[in-house]
């Protein structure tokens, strides 16, 4: 299988650590060329992998994989493995806690990303810290500042807006790794934590330009690494360009493309 993925040229692949790559939604390639060198702990996590965890199933971390959101129909074929727990978090398993209600950690649903329907009923049960870095429940979290934790908050991309109003409030430590919040850092380089900005996908350009502080432990896990192969994808095609141009030109489909843009198809110079 051919990567749409590629690693920009100035990074240093014999720098990255294998553990952190092991849950990089853009490094699959990566591990299927060297499969001895994935950490299945961290794979178990990344929502790209599941077929490389479907063939080895056995390897597989259940609690950290009941976190991804594209593994739920690998999870619901082994119910007695699953992570209650894990599963709160998970943003694609909201009809199964639904349906499962005395199996809700409220702590962890806190933090679910879909979860806001259930969470805006049962707001006497919300732990507010977990909520404050949620990104799909600013709206929730806007009425209730006065609930807000402002380090965690600090780490929510949704959030900026409240950041900006409230700037004695931030964490620069956990404000380094919001996607989100380039312009407040880079007016403010002094107060980067460049440990957490080295997963922060937003600042790779910031990254870029001062190497000798990046943590490449962090940096395996930041997703801006790669950028599309656009090279790689056009060679992956080639082969397939006269077919295509056949299939996308035949009169049928040309007939159909003009009926949709409403051309007289009386005119003989159309048929």
């Amino acid at each position: 299988m051919i990567s749409p993925y590629k690693l920009l040229d100035w990074i240093d692949p014999t720098k990255l650590h294998w553990d952190y790559l092991s849950s990089n939604p853009r490094a699959i390639f990566m591990l299927q060329q060297s499969p001895k060198k994935i950490n299945y702990l961290w794979l178990s996590s990344n929502p790209e992998a599941i077929d490389l965890l479907s063939t080895n199933i056995k390897k597989v971390v259940w609690p950290v994989l009941c976190l991804n959101p594209k593994a739920i129909p690998l999870i619901m074929e082994n119910p007695l493995l699953i992570s209650w727990s894990s599963l709160n978090r998970n943003p694609g398993a909201i009809s199964i806690l639904e349906a499962n209600p005395d199996k809700i950690c409220w702590w962890m649903l806190s933090l679910n990303s879909g979860a806001t329907p259930i969470l805006e009923k049962n707001q006497d049960k919300i732990d507010w810290k977990s909520l404050s870095s949620n990104p799909g429940a600013i709206d929730l979290i806007s009425r209730n500042l006065d609930k807000v934790d402002w380090n965690a908050l600090s780490s929510n991309p949704s959030a900026i807006h409240l950041l900006e109003a409230n700037p004695d409030k931030i964490n620069w430590e956990m404000l380094s790794a919001n996607s989100a919040a380039l312009h407040l850092l880079e007016a403010n380089l002094d107060k980067i934590c460049w440990y957490m900005l080295s997963l922060n996908p937003g600042a790779i350009k910031l990254l870029e330009k001062n190497q000798e502080k990046i943590h490449w432990r962090m940096l395996s896990e930041n997703q801006a690494i790669f950028e599309i192969d656009y090279s790689g994808l056009k060679q992956r095609i080639e082969p397939l360009v006269e077919e295509l141009m056949q299939v996308c030109y035949h009169p049928n489909r040309f007939k159909k493309y003009l009926l949709e843009y409403h051309y007289d198809l009386a005119d003989d110079q159309y048929c």
